[in-house]
């Protein structure tokens, strides 16, 4: 038996061995499943790239299944989120409440981005200013070739904080900043996700860079939208499990 207050850590008592995070009650199969579909997805991407990389590159391609599976992460997350917030606005935890008000604007941005504002739906063209200054040539700001090296610095620093970044709960292990951060850190079985992205960038900065297969790229992007959908949809149904809120101050 698990006994889980969203706002009480000390009344989080799970029996040893039977889960790898106490916050969200999993079982050891169930986060050994959502620590595992990153590497499950890349070892697909291999072998697909080893019999046919024509094929690796039109699922990986504009429009393609992997960019709309993004998309449908990125839409889970943003609802999820909206839901999130709801919920710590109603216990009044403004912090919290503001923090994923943010998330919220940050995953509808890139989904924007990811779909290029809907360019390719609508059919609209890229205003000739910017697409002399876009990489891509299309109607988005992460391609903007002065601002995407800093989006891949921005991309370096999450994949570090989604990877490493539970360790921060093992500093905090109980009182009122224990309480916070339990919101805002990823779990270690989706941390594999941020790991990959973390990788990725790292390996981008060194003589490695020319090795790295273009369509994994997209790849890059799948982690991160699968891995941030996942953690918010744990974050709603941690709170969606208790009771009508207690109100106590909620402070790092």
């Amino acid at each position: 038996m698990i006994k889980q207050d969203a706002f009480h850590p000390e009344a989080t008592v799970p029996e040893p061995g039977k889960t790898t995070d106490a916050r969200f009650g999993f079982s050891p199969a169930g986060a050994v499943l959502l620590f595992s579909f990153p590497f499950l997805a890349l070892a697909v991407a291999g072998v697909i790239r080893l019999f046919d990389k024509a094929l690796l590159h039109r699922l990986t391609a504009e429009d393609s299944i992997v960019e709309w599976v993004q998309v449908l992460c990125l839409c889970v997350g943003v609802a999820f989120g909206v839901l999130v917030l709801r919920q710590f606005v109603r216990r009044s935890h403004w912090l919290l409440a503001g923090l994923y008000g943010v998330l919220v604007l940050g995953l509808v941005f890139i989904t924007g981005e990811e779909i290029a504002w809907g360019q390719r739906l609508v059919g609209f063209q890229t205003p000739e200013s910017l697409k002399e200054i876009n990489n891509k040539g299309e109607t988005s700001v992460h391609n903007i070739s002065s601002i995407e090296p800093w989006f891949n610095v921005g991309k370096l620093w999450v994949g570090a904080y989604g990877a490493f970044g539970f360790l921060l709960l093992r500093r905090f292990r109980s009182g009122k900043s224990h309480v916070f951060w339990r919101f805002l850190v990823i779990p270690a079985c989706l941390s594999s996700a941020f790991f990959f992205i973390f990788l990725q960038r790292v390996l981008r900065l060194t003589v490695m860079s020319h090795k790295i297969p273009v369509d994994y790229g997209e790849f890059e992007e799948l982690c991160f939208a699968y891995g941030i959908a996942m953690f918010v949809v744990l974050v709603w149904w941690q709170l969606r499990r208790q009771p009508s809120p207690i109100r106590p101050q909620l402070t790092p």
